[in-house]
């Protein structure tokens, strides 16, 4: 779809296999642990009509509500997960038009697709680009959202194995190869092969949600960096998943350490 090869050229879609724009790491950052800081510049720029805001505006609104495990020293798996909350689809599409030079009519044509797709949501254009639930009702809660996705980038920073230069030859006449700092056994490289059932959504009374699908695996062991998305529908079985939770968690299994991102539904809007 357009929409879907628009992302990839902005660099933020999982399934370029390139990494999430270099401007939104430091500005994730810099607001994690700081909730209050965050939250208020997030309502501040959702104050505004998404039309003016700036590419440094959209890249704060994607990733505020990003959770990473970059300061956990425990694990040699880093995870950064980018919610696709509405707020955050309009983002991601401001950005695209200001990289494409989107009319805007083809702006809200691809916002339309997306927030159908990765959120259950729509836009009421006609009222101040107000987010409307399925049920035709305008969104003042969390638990309005159906259908959530995320873009899940997995690296593995003990990969390639730290190597240094040991000559193995005489005083007289060296010999240098490559050697393993430590042992190459001791590298980690993680089975990956059934992903999809090794992550999964928590809400605040422990119950666990499985994902309807993971996309975008390349290799079944973590080498080099995957993204992939991972979309929930929250709201499977009547009650909505999230209800009674202030929190929601993302833990993925499987490697050295479980890995817990959590997210406060503060910033799901």
């Amino acid at each position: 779809m357009e929409l879907r090869d628009t992302m990839f050229k902005w660099n933020l879609c999982a399934r370029t296999g390139r990494r999430i724009p270099a401007a939104v790491i430091p500005c994730t950052l810099g607001f994690f642990g700081c909730f209050n800081s965050g939250q208020v510049l997030y309502e501040e720029i959702l104050s505004h009509p998404s039309a003016g805001w700036s590419d440094q505006q959209c890249f704060t609104v994607i990733a505020i509500p990003a959770v990473h495990n970059h300061f956990d020293v425990e694990t040699n798996v880093k995870v950064m997960a980018v919610p696709y909350y509405p707020s955050v689809i309009i983002a991601i599409q401001r950005s695209a038009q200001h990289l494409a030079h989107w009319s805007e009519g083809t702006f809200r044509a691809n916002t339309d697709t997306l927030m159908a797709d990765a959120a259950g949501m729509y836009v009421d254009w006609r009222h101040d680009e107000r987010i409307t639930d399925p049920r035709g009702n305008y969104l003042h809660d969390s638990r309005q959202i159906d259908v959530l996705e995320f873009l899940v980038t997995i690296d593995n920073t003990q990969w390639p194995c730290p190597m240094y230069q040991a000559n193995i030859g005489s005083p007289g006449s060296p010999t240098y190869v490559m050697a393993p700092v430590i042992p190459l056994s001791t590298c980690s490289t993680p089975d990956i092969s059934h992903l999809e059932k090794n992550v999964f959504l928590e809400n605040d009374l422990g119950d666990i949600l499985m994902p309807r699908f993971v996309w975008g695996r390349r290799n079944d062991i973590l080498t080099m960096e995957e993204t992939v998305f991972v979309k929930f529908h929250l709201r499977a079985s009547g009650d909505h998943f999230l209800k009674n939770s202030q929190n929601m968690r993302l833990v993925l299994r499987g490697f050295d350490k479980e890995i817990r991102l959590s997210f406060p539904l503060s910033f799901m809007r």
